[in-house]
């Protein structure tokens, strides 16, 4: 396995300092996956705004010692920042090299569609991954039926991914474990 998911709002950016400190020996070996979108202290509100994610972004990798990121998540939808400017600035990160690869947790789908639109119109591929909250008190099963093919498969986000070894399948349940970029590069 050499995939790691953390969150720059985990303890404050310690788990992406951990995480760094871990890899740095054999970066390239590994797939990085971080999120943005929740305050990581006090002083900033943790929003999509341009402005927010290319500081985040700035945090996570010097908190990881890296230059670039695997997979950066919008951890969350944020109903204040309008989705155009969140897309276009992950645009620019992707141009700039500096993520690899986009992903969106707990997003509603009809976000997700406008997500996947926005991220054509402005030339990148859609996410890679899709985060969905799934534990036994939300199984936003409307992922399933809405989400456009290259989606159906997703890393499950909450209780139930505690309990889930990465390499592992769920073909029957509601989603997938890991989502088919990942799982070819865990191999």
């Amino acid at each position: 396995m050499n995939f790691i998911d953390t969150a720059d709002a985990y303890s404050g950016g310690k788990s992406e300092e951990i995480v760094g400190r871990a890899v740095k020996a054999d970066r390239d070996r590994w797939v990085i996956a971080t999120k943005v979108g929740y305050p990581v202290d006090s002083t900033l509100p943790g929003d999509l705004s341009r402005k927010y994610v290319m500081r985040a972004v700035d945090q996570s990798l010097r908190r990881l010692g890296t230059d670039y990121i695997d997979l950066y998540y919008l951890h969350r939808d944020d109903a204040t920042t309008p989705l155009e400017e969140t897309v276009r600035a992950l645009a620019d990160l992707v141009h700039q090299g500096r993520i690899r690869y986009v992903g969106v947790s707990n997003f509603r789908a009809w976000r997700l569609a406008d997500v996947v639109r926005l991220c054509k119109e402005f030339g990148i591929d859609a996410p890679a991954a899709c985060q969905p909250q799934y534990n036994w008190g939300s199984t936003r099963i409307e992922l399933r039926k809405r989400c456009p093919p290259q989606l159906q498969e997703s890393a499950a986000s909450s209780s139930l991914r505690k309990a889930i070894s990465p390499s592992d399948r769920m073909q029957d349940a509601p989603y997938g474990c890991l989502p088919s970029y990942c799982d070819f590069l865990v191999r």
